[in-house]
């Protein structure tokens, strides 16, 4: 169950009481609470299931709400990013990606490339989504593995 989650140290297992930001045996921060909107800032959207590849967008923020995730564009593909100006205009013209969670037949965590860690969304209809995290932070790491288990939960309602 998800809810368990936030209350366990991401390294010992140990649990961690709610009123202390870090584990009591090893000192590792504990993770951010699962509850809607679940907002990762600073990731990257490939059609498909990939490991390298050019990205469908160079940076947005994906957003997991109880019955829907939105992925908002802050600029555009990485080839577009030479051009600033251009890319900042269209990012704002742009509308946000939706993907609805009764959709979505599976939700994985994945490392790409050198391990940034990202999530892969597969829908009903065989297409996957990959998002991936800016860097390869530990807080990342936590983000990405969160939003997996918070999708995961939601779809099963």
């Amino acid at each position: 169950c998800s809810s368990d989650l936030p209350s366990k140290c991401p390294r010992c297992g140990t649990r961690i009481p709610a009123d202390a930001g870090k584990c009591p045996v090893c000192g590792r921060k504990k993770l951010r609470e699962l509850v809607t909107p679940y907002k990762i800032s600073s990731m990257s959207w490939f059609n498909k299931e990939t490991s390298f590849g050019i990205a469908k967008s160079a940076r947005g923020t994906l957003t997991v709400l109880d019955d829907h995730i939105e992925y908002k564009k802050h600029m555009g593909s990485t080839l577009e990013t030479v051009i600033p100006y251009y890319t900042s205009i269209r990012a704002n013209v742009e509308p946000r990606e939706v993907f609805w969670m009764r959709d979505i037949a599976f939700v994985k965590q994945h490392k790409y490339s050198v391990g940034f860690p990202a999530i892969v969304i597969t829908m009903n209809d065989g297409s996957s989504h990959t998002f991936v995290a800016s860097t390869n932070s530990q807080n990342n790491q936590d983000s990405v593995a969160g939003a997996v288990a918070l999708i995961r939960e939601l779809c099963s309602r």
